[in-house]
C-alpha cells in the first residue's frame, strides 16, 4: 500500500498555497481520533499522529494496520482550517517551494501542540503509557519541534519527509536528546532530500539519536518507509 494521496496533498504546498490568518479559521480545542490497536493495558503505549499540510486527522490512520497490535493511536487535527476538511499546523510563506514556515507562528503552533498533547494524555488517562509521536511533512516538522521542547517526554519520534526549514533556532546547546527515526525520498520536490538530511544533522548536533532511512520516491510514505517505521516502533513499543 502506497499512500499516494499524501503526495497530492504535498503538491498543494509546492504550488505556494498558504494559510494566512485572515483566510483561516483557528481551532481552539483539540479535535482528534483515538483508536485502540487490539488489546490495551494500563502499561501500554500510545502513538500520536500529525498529518501534513492541507490534510486532516484521518489521513495517516491507514498506517495503523502496520503498527503494533496493542496500545493506542491518537490522530490529531491541525489547528488552522484552510477549507472544509483541510488543515495546517502553521502558516507558510508564499515562496516558490511553498514550504518556508513563519517562525513566530511555528513556535506558536508548537506551544499549542504541546498543550494539546498534555491535555489529551490526562483526559484519556494515558499518563502511565509510553508516548510516541509521528508526523508527515509539516507534521514531521512539528515532531522536530516537540523533540526540541520536551524530548524526554517521548519514547520515540518519527518524521516522514520532514524539513530543516524550521530548525534555524537550534544550537548545539539545545537539549534534544530524543530517539528518532526519519524517512525521506531521494526524489522529493516538496521538502527536498537535502533538507531532510540537514534536519538530521541539526538534531544530532543538539543531542538527538537519529536513524535516517532513505527510499527511492517523492513526497510520500512508501511501503518501505512504513515497514521501516513499523519495525523501529515495534522494537521500542
Amino acid at each position: 500500500m502506497r499512500l499516494k494521496h499524501i503526495y497530492i496533498i504535498g503538491l498543494l504546498a509546492l504550488c505556494g498555497a498558504s494559510c494566512v490568518g485572515s483566510h483561516a479559521a483557528q481551532i481552539s480545542e483539540p479535535v482528534y481520533i483515538r483508536k485502540q490497536l487490539g488489546s490495551t493495558s494500563q502499561d501500554g503505549s500510545v502513538l500520536f499522529l500529525l498529518h501534513g499540510y492541507g490534510s486532516n486527522e484521518r489521513d495517516l490512520l491507514g498506517l495503523t494496520a502496520m503498527f503494533p497490535n496493542s496500545g493506542d493511536v491518537v490522530a490529531l487535527r491541525a489547528p488552522i482550517e484552510l477549507r472544509a476538511g483541510a488543515y495546517c499546523w502553521f502558516p507558510i510563506q508564499g515562496h516558490a517551494n511553498g514550504s518556508t514556515p513563519d517562525t513566530m507562528l511555528y513556535h506558536h503552533a508548537g506551544n499549542q501542540l504541546q498543550e494539546w498533547i498534555d491535555w489529551i494524555v490526562v483526559k484519556e488517562n494515558l499518563v502511565s503509557k509510553k508516548i510516541f509521536i509521528a508526523g508527515f511533512s509539516q507534521g514531521a516538522m512539528m515532531c522536530y519541534e516537540m523533540a526540541r521542547r520536551k524530548a524526554n517526554s517521548f519514547a520515540g519520534i518519527i518524521g516522514f519527509s520532514g524539513s530543516a526549514k524550521a530548525l534555524n533556532h537550534l544550537s548545539e546547546t539545545s537539549n534534544c536528546g530524543a530517539d528518532m527515526l526519519m524517512t525521506h525520498g531521494t526524489a522529493d520536490e516538496v521538502l527536498t532530500y537535502a533538507s531532510g538530511q540537514e534536519a538530521k544533522t541539526k538534531l544530532e548536533k543538539c543531542g538527538a539519536q537519529v536513524e535516517f532511512f532513505t527510499f527511492s520516491g517523492g513526497h510520500q510514505i512508501t511501503d518501505e518507509a512504513a515497514e521501516k517505521a513499523r519495525v523501529w516502533l515495534k522494537s521500542r513499543w
